[in-house]
């Protein structure tokens, strides 16, 4: 794949009125630098309006149209009232009345795919201080905690001392890829952010801290779960969005068994992780998808008996906005396991699609019902890539603009002038995305500003949706978005009612009375 662009000559060709106008683009972009930003943005908005690209065909189109217009994306439920990506962040949103729960995939060792941003939990769990240097021995808890049918040790002892040994050359770099998903289930989600969010603070955001002194201090090999908010897995995502809650115990720790799956029941974990590559992979429409021996796919969750009914009402039933993140923290088939765990959940369209068109019904909304309810997005062109050999075009996918160009894309500029945001749009309309994804400038988060109008007007010149990110003050709101990722989905829901997106009768409960109403 390449993308620097060598020529020095290249030329434009901008038909205004019954002339065509041609310049060479170098001298072009020479000359707009001389004069103010709003002069070039001007000259930009011509260009833009004459410039050649390439369009969504029709069975493209189709797909695009699944979502809706004006839609607010609820970017990791919330990062400003709630631990990002947590039950208690998507549930606030959805119970706003958000249309899409926005979340980041990531895997853990037992390959469960994980709803969290970082790859390192560091940022948002204790996990520096709950393992440290006591980890080796909740990982032997942890393998020690798998038992036979008469209720024996399933790993001898040498098997255990064996694979840490392994697990050890590996490293544990505080990243999803190192940690089972039990284990992870025993670190505090939530306590990070009452830390440094002093005013949003909220006590059952927090977990008594307690379940790695538990587990260790334990008469017998197990887990203990943490009791307050948890890293996700994508199966709690889309229970979230149905209007599901954790099932918890009486001491507010989640509920969630697991046991050796049924195939590898007879082997040791050196026969689990020396397995030949092409089983370790996942196959889909005949095409295998690679894994490596970083992952151990042997456990199996009892994610069926996992979820009750919420307990406070709410008949909104948002959609769920799906990102890849880094590929080489990812195993390989990351995005072949997402379109199974999708199909297997009722929530690929591809195989199962829907008749429901209406995205509002009775006032509620009802994404979560349509065509639309899925929609994928990465910044990573390979990500990109193998979104579309898995997914085909087939379910809506945005191409997000980063705040830097991408491996072998031309850094001098980078979708910020006419030329270069072709080059990016027509890549993205080739491997079929319908949706861009441009960041918006301004407080609070100072991002490059890519939403300018001429931006926006080869975006929809190309047939595609502009998504914004992320939309956190209501300074940054503006007409010609198609859809806005926001931190405050009260105050983009607000914008939306004033500005006639939204029914009128539609009230926007107070963030913080909400958050008391879902006993937080």
């Amino acid at each position: 794949m390449i993308w620097k662009d060598t020529s020095k000559n290249v030329l434009i060709g901008i038909r205004m009125k019954n002339f065509v106008f041609c310049v060479v683009a170098p001298a072009l972009f020479s000359l707009l630098s001389c004069t103010s930003k709003d002069s070039i943005n001007k000259e930009y908005d011509i260009i833009a309006e004459t410039i050649q690209l390439n369009e969504l065909d029709s069975e493209m189109a189709t797909v695009r149209d699944y979502v809706p217009r004006y839609a607010n994306i609820a970017h990791r439920g919330t990062t400003y009232w709630a631990p990002e990506e947590t039950e208690s962040s998507w549930r606030w949103a959805r119970h706003m009345g958000t249309d899409y729960l926005e979340a980041d995939i990531q895997c853990s060792k037992d390959k469960v795919l994980l709803a969290v941003h970082d790859n390192n939990f560091s940022r948002t769990t204790d996990i520096d201080t709950a393992f440290g240097a006591n980890f080796l021995k909740l990982r032997r808890r942890f393998y020690g905690s798998f038992k036979n049918a008469d209720g024996t040790q399933h790993f001898s002892n040498e098997d255990i001392e064996e694979q840490i040994h392994f697990d050890s050359l590996l490293g544990f770099e505080r990243n999803a890829r190192d940690y089972y998903y039990a284990e992870i289930l025993m670190l505090d989600a939530g306590k990070w952010f009452n830390d440094a969010n002093a005013e949003r603070a909220r006590k059952n955001f927090a977990s008594d801290g307690l379940a790695t002194h538990l587990t260790i201090k334990s008469k017998e090999d197990k887990i203990v779960y943490s009791n307050g908010q948890y890293v996700s897995a994508l199966r709690d995502l889309l229970a979230f969005a149905s209007g599901q809650i954790l099932k918890r115990d009486k001491d507010g720790r989640r509920v969630l068994g697991y046991e050796i799956k049924e195939e590898f029941h007879n082997m040791t974990l050196r026969q689990i992780r020396e397995r030949p590559l092409e089983k370790r992979g996942t196959n889909l429409d005949g095409k295998h998808y690679d894994s490596n021996s970083r992952y151990m796919d042997f456990v199996s969750y009892d994610f069926e008996n996992a979820y009750c009914n919420d307990t406070i009402a709410c008949e909104n039933l948002p959609g769920v906005y799906i990102e890849f993140k880094e590929s080489s923290l990812q195993p390989l088939d990351i995005v072949a396991l997402t379109y199974l765990l999708l199909d297997f959940e009722g929530w690929n369209i591809i195989t199962k699609p829907s008749m429901e068109k209406d995205f509002f019904k009775s006032g509620n909304v009802n994404v979560g019902k349509t065509n639309g309810k899925v929609i994928l997005q990465t910044f990573r062109l390979e990500a990109l890539e193998m979104v579309e050999n898995v997914f085909k075009g087939k379910i809506p996918m945005c191409y997000l603009i980063d705040d830097e160009p991408p491996v072998d894309w031309d850094p001098s500029h980078y979708f910020d002038d006419p030329q270069s945001a072709t080059l990016v749009i027509d890549y993205a309309v080739k491997h079929k995305c319908h949706i861009i994804g441009p960041s918006i400038d301004g407080e609070p988060n100072n991002y490059p500003n890519r939403c300018h109008p001429w931006q926006q007007t080869l975006i929809h010149r190309a047939g595609m949706l502009l998504h914004a990110w992320s939309i956190d003050s209501k300074h940054q709101m503006m007409e010609g978005m198609d859809a806005m990722f926001t931190n405050r989905t009260d105050l983009t829901l607000e914008w939306l009612i004033k500005h006639n997106l939204r029914p009128k009768e539609l009230t926007v409960p107070s963030a913080e009375a909400l958050l008391d109403k879902l006993g937080y």
